[in-house]
């Protein structure tokens, strides 16, 4: 079983409310997010990692603008790694544990940053970047009381399929291939050039939301258009 390291470097963050969090971030993968997806990972929590150790990092410094949290895949040591910034959390009103349930759950899917799903999009053939926790970023459940974040299910990036009885954990989603107010996904019609569509502009959905909502901020480094996005597409 992969293990993910769980690494907290944020003055916001105390160790026990990190401990109460990695708890419960287990118990989601284990529990909820295992049983549909067929992975599991033993999270860890640890003081540092090594640079061929996949974690997940707590930090006070984003290197990134405005970005809430991102995963990627460090070329060097073709190692999975993710960050969460709590403090721009805190900016946004966004908890730091839920931005962490969204990046250790679509790290735990996609690790190496490869995986898509080759639908049809806005009546076009398309590649869905498999981001489970995108289309639904805003909608929150507690595991004993530490908010969680949603996540898609498998049917979700089916678009034929209007039968399912649950496109997302949480059943907040009505149909497939369409986002909750405040997500989004990366999308490409090409394979090279991707784009990311949200919510307040999704031509499915029709809803129209200022960018600036708290949660448009974050901005998966990995989802930025480019060819490096997806490697080798999988089914």
């Amino acid at each position: 079983m992969r293990t993910i390291l769980l690494v907290n470097k944020s003055s916001l963050i105390d160790r026990d409310s990190f401990g109460a969090y990695a708890a419960a971030q287990q118990r989601q993968v284990t529990e909820h997010f295992a049983p549909i997806y067929g992975l599991d990972v033993q999270l860890q929590v640890a003081a540092d990692h090594q640079a061929n150790e996949e974690g997940v990092v707590f930090c006070d410094h984003p290197d990134q603008a405005d970005a809430l949290g991102y995963h990627e895949l460090v070329q060097s040591s073709e190692t999975p790694l993710g960050f969460v910034f709590p403090v721009l959390g805190a900016k946004y009103g966004t908890p730091w544990q839920s931005i962490g349930s969204h990046e250790v759950l679509e790290q735990t899917k996609d690790p190496y940053c490869d995986r898509a799903a080759i639908r049809t999009w806005a009546r076009r053939a398309a590649a869905i970047a498999d981001e489970i926790a995108d289309p639904t970023q805003n909608d929150l459940y507690e595991i004993d009381g530490v908010p969680m974040s949603d996540f898609v299910l498998p049917a979700w990036f089916d678009a034929s399929n209007r039968s399912a009885e649950f496109y997302d954990f949480l059943g907040k989603v009505k149909t497939p291939c369409t986002l909750r107010p405040g997500g989004y996904i990366s999308v490409s019609f090409d394979l090279r050039n991707w784009h990311q569509v949200f919510a307040w502009k999704h031509p499915m959905t029709g809803y129209r939301f200022h960018p600036g909502v708290e949660r448009y901020k974050r901005v998966s480094r990995r989802g930025k258009p480019g060819p490096h996005f997806i490697q080798r597409p999988k089914k």
